[in-house]
């Protein structure tokens, strides 16, 4: 396969910046070419397709580390890879689940702290504001002084 791409014209074949492709290479996720004839770096198709491959699974959620195992297992058999696959994917979809419950608890809790702000009459104490201030002179108070 022809070698023809430079890492500049390869990121933006890709659309990402060159720091990106490079930290791909640090990373392992993306094979460096070998030493650069004449000063450039040549990459290939091979290059293109794992980089397009990288940022698809990023943007899916993927973290380097899981790109970068599944990136291992392809030494292996296909059966032994598409089990590393699944097993990676619903880990990631069980992290996703837990932190969308968590985005539902704190959604949860803002709306009720909104509820409770639009239910105070104007000329009432807001408690948010009585709790913030009392914290402040607290911690005023606990200062020690130079």
């Amino acid at each position: 396969m022809a070698k023809n791409r430079t890492i500049g014209k390869l990121a933006a074949e890709v659309g990402v910046n060159v720091e990106t492709v490079r930290f791909y290479e640090r990373s392992g996720v993306l094979q460096q070419p070998a030493d650069p004839e004449h000063g450039w770096r040549k990459y290939g198709e091979d290059a293109l397709v794992t980089l397009r491959y990288v940022r698809e699974a990023r943007r899916l959620g993927l973290t380097v580390a899981d790109i970068g195992q599944l990136r291992e297992l392809t030494n292996g058999p296909q059966p032994q890879f598409c089990e590393g696959v699944r097993k990676t994917v619903e880990n990631r979809i069980h992290i996703i689940e837990e932190r969308i419950a968590e985005l539902e608890r704190l959604r949860q809790g803002l709306t009720e702290w909104l509820g409770a702000c639009r239910a105070r009459s104007p000329s009432a104490t807001c408690p948010t504001y009585e709790t913030l201030r009392e914290g402040r002179e607290r911690d005023a108070r606990e200062e020690p002084h130079a």
